[in-house]
């Protein structure tokens, strides 16, 4: 057997088995939400990116963003209901796909307040998603 094929058959087994850890982990809702399994072009994709950039990946992505949800969690707002559907916990996956107030707008608006939002993020890293949304 060459050493190249052992090579592939380990690296097989290892996105195998961290799939299967990660898929059992008890934790990371949020992140498990967006991310299914282990995507190599996708962390590529993410390592390349400026850190402004990857910081507010990761923020959406683990849902550690300026949301009523976790800002309820760290014990700095008195509820987690979206202040915009007032329907349902304020999260990243809310913010980004299923508010109801937010698909109102058409989808090309809603690209333009998300974009805009990101903007905001880099130049005030304190911004509140629902900045984006002030038009309520």
């Amino acid at each position: 057997m060459y050493p190249s094929t052992i090579c592939s058959y380990i690296s097989i087994w290892a996105v195998r088995e961290q799939n299967r850890l990660w898929h059992e982990l008890s934790g990371c809702r949020q992140a498990k939400l967006f991310l299914h399994e282990l995507d190599y072009s996708r962390a590529r994709f993410a390592l390349n990116l400026p850190r402004k950039d990857l910081r507010i990946l990761v923020g959406l992505l683990t849902g550690l963003v300026d949301l009523n949800r976790h800002l309820h969690i760290m014990g700095l707002r008195q509820d987690s209901v979206c202040p915009l559907c007032q329907e349902e916990e304020d999260t990243t996956a809310l913010f980004i796909a299923q508010c109801s107030a937010i698909m109102f707008f058409h989808p090309e608006e809603h690209s333009q307040r998300l974009h805009s939002f990101i903007r905001d993020v880099k130049q005030h890293p304190l911004v509140s998603p629902h900045k984006v949304c002030q038009s309520f």
